[in-house]
């Protein structure tokens, strides 16, 4: 049902529009406007994928950057044998592969979540902490509670280092989910 649903709002933003001319009956639906119970971060993403007529692509790709996310999250932590195991046992996950072979949000969430990260450990600034602004921001957007669980400690620890800029594009991905929240359902929360 969740895959249905995701496809289904991504071929609804891929046509230019934010909920559908009909009213569908799934679960996961709202009927009225008709429309996706899910953030719609994931949608969004998939509709790039959808627009073209490979939505069965973008989970694939996105599954393809995960060893090298990981290589380069975990080589400064505990060096290059064991960051290059990481990696291959990642490229080897049953539950990465069946993931990377749906179309749920979770593998775009484990990209970016790996991608913030590994800007965090290796402390890096300009460019590559707005990169990491947005990966937090697009969790948001796509799995507000995973941004709550594993983003908001992220993001702690750069307000520690006294790095605040990296709270930017989060924030806004969650005012952005408020309002969209509200105009869809009519309650922001």
């Amino acid at each position: 049902q969740d895959e249905i649903v995701y496809t289904l709002q991504a071929r609804v933003f891929a046509g230019g529009d934010r909920w559908a001319a009909e009213s569908l009956s799934w679960f996961f639906w709202l009927e009225s406007p008709s429309a996706s119970a899910f953030p719609p971060g994931w949608p969004a993403l998939l509709a790039l994928g959808e627009a073209v007529g490979a939505g069965w692509l973008v989970n694939p790709l996105l599954a393809g950057a995960l060893a090298p996310l990981t290589l380069r999250l975990v080589e400064p932590l505990r060096g290059r044998g064991t960051a290059v195991l990481a990696a291959a046992l990642v490229s080897l996950s049953p539950g990465v592969l069946l993931l990377a072979a749906s179309r749920i949000s979770h593998t775009s969430v484990l990209v970016a979540l790996l991608l913030a990260a590994g800007v965090l450990v290796r402390d890096e600034g300009g460019w590559r902490r707005w990169g990491a602004s947005a990966a937090l921001g697009y969790v948001v957007l796509a799995r507000p509670f995973d941004a709550a669980l594993v983003g908001l400690p992220m993001l702690a620890v750069w307000s520690w280092r006294r790095q605040f800029s990296v709270w930017t594009l989060p924030t806004l991905a969650g005012v952005v989910l408020l309002f969209d929240n509200a105009y869809v359902t009519g309650d922001a929360t």
